[in-house]
């Protein structure tokens, strides 16, 4: 939850990696980002999920991400969900556009996604993950040549279908399927489930089963990553998840700065918001769209958004 030692350290941690590269990131990136991560799942549950959400259910989400916006320094962040609606809108209207570095990212994804599928089926597990994206996305990364509308709608019919199987003849989960770990052991690491990281197992504790069981066997035979020291089976500490940097003594300053950004963030109130060393000027948000939710502090400033108006003209 919110609050939690965990949460604030991962937030801490994300923050203290946003704060490094801050001169190439954009306050206004991280909230379309967020709203991404939102929105997206909001769609995919409602087609192929138990059920469809409920507005309230949908709201609750936007609340949380809400939250977790401003405690990763976002400089505006709206109250309410159609205004969000609205700077998303706005946001991709001046920002998103085709580019190279935008298909060596999405390429790189893709890549991972397929990592593991076998070289002869790679090929169309690219089409059908490129069939499924929205059509913003396809044509900002220059996929159009490769989209198949067919295609497109088979799958989606199929989702629609595994929904309507679900609904009707399967029972809802007994418990959550969590991806990350909720407890950490004496030495405070924590070591993530098999299917967190199904490609590239970080993080994984090894055992008897995803060393020498059926999967891991065929794994080994295809050369196939599997848990190990390597990448990180003996657990990690939340403040030092993810790359390393290059020294260790930068390394054990950047992870002190997470914990104490960690240990404020614990006993702030909601609507707190972290000092994230962003780029100074919004890409979209002026003076007309208000103060947005959360303190003042590390917000936008007048300045910065007079500045921005400026460019514009």
């Amino acid at each position: 939850p919110l609050g939690s030692e965990f949460s604030s350290l991962v937030l801490a941690r994300i923050n203290e990696h946003h704060t490094k590269y801050g001169d190439r990131i954009n306050s206004d990136t991280v909230l379309w980002l967020s709203w991404m991560w939102m929105n997206g799942p909001v769609q995919w549950i409602s087609r192929g999920g138990w059920r469809k959400l409920e507005p309230f259910e949908v709201h609750a989400m936007w609340i949380f991400w809400r939250e977790l916006s401003v405690r990763m320094g976002c400089k505006w962040v709206p109250y309410h969900l159609e205004e969000l609606e609205h700077f998303r809108e706005q946001f991709q209207e001046l920002e998103q556009k085709p580019s190279t570095w935008n298909a060596q990212m999405s390429d790189a994804i893709i890549d991972d996604i397929c990592y593991k599928h076998p070289s002869l089926f790679k090929p169309m597990a690219r089409k059908c993950i490129i069939a499924i994206l929205d059509a913003d996305v396809i044509w900002a990364n220059g996929y159009t040549p490769e989209f198949n509308p067919t295609l497109r709608s088979y799958l989606l019919g199929l989702f629609s279908l595994f929904g309507f199987f679900q609904r009707h003849f399967c029972l809802p989960r007994f418990r959550p399927r969590i991806l990350t770990p909720l407890t950490a052991d004496a030495t405070r690491t924590v070591n993530f489930p098999d299917y967190t990281f199904p490609n590239t197992p970080f993080y994984v504790a090894p055992t008897i089963w995803n060393q020498y069981g059926l999967f891991a066997l065929i794994d080994r035979l295809r050369g196939m990553p599997l848990p190990s020291a390597h990448l990180g089976g003996n657990g990690v500490k939340w403040e030092s998840i993810g790359a390393k940097l290059k020294s260790e003594n930068l390394q054990l300053k950047s992870e002190a700065k997470v914990r104490e950004q960690a240990r404020e963030m614990m006993w702030q109130p909601w609507g707190w918001r972290a000092k994230t060393k962003f780029q100074s000027k919004p890409i979209v948000v002026d003076r007309h769209w208000g103060e947005g939710y959360g303190s003042r502090e590390n917000a936008y400033t007048i300045a910065e958004l007079e500045a921005k108006e400026k460019m514009a003209k």
